[in-house]
């Protein structure tokens, strides 16, 4: 049903297929790029975590608006990774979860 859902919106699902090493990398990749809020967004759309998905859409937005990420926003954003690093590390274990930490 999941996948179906992806084909008929159109946006392609992450699904738990996609391994560790390949998260870690894709949010290395974008915090390298300095896209910090897309990073966080990538490991909540992992995790399945919608809820915090659209937090960090919202985050997006102030960011957007205001030209530049202003601390109190900031604070929060950090405070849904690290809510999403604990599932992460719940779910997958500590030694991915240190990979995943040295991503950010």
């Amino acid at each position: 049903m999941i996948k179906l859902m992806g084909i008929v919106t159109g946006k392609p699902k992450v699904t738990e297929s996609l391994d560790t090493k390949q998260i870690v990398a894709k949010i290395a990749k974008l915090t390298d790029r300095n896209d910090h809020t897309g990073s966080v967004i990538e490991l909540a759309t992992f995790l399945n975590d919608t809820k915090s998905v659209k937090k960090l859409q919202a985050v997006e937005t102030i960011h957007t608006i205001e030209g530049s990420m202003p601390t109190e926003i900031s604070k929060y954003r950090s405070s849904v990774l690290q809510d999403l690093m604990d599932k992460f590390a719940k779910k997958y274990g500590s030694a991915p979860a240190k990979e995943l930490n040295g991503a950010f």
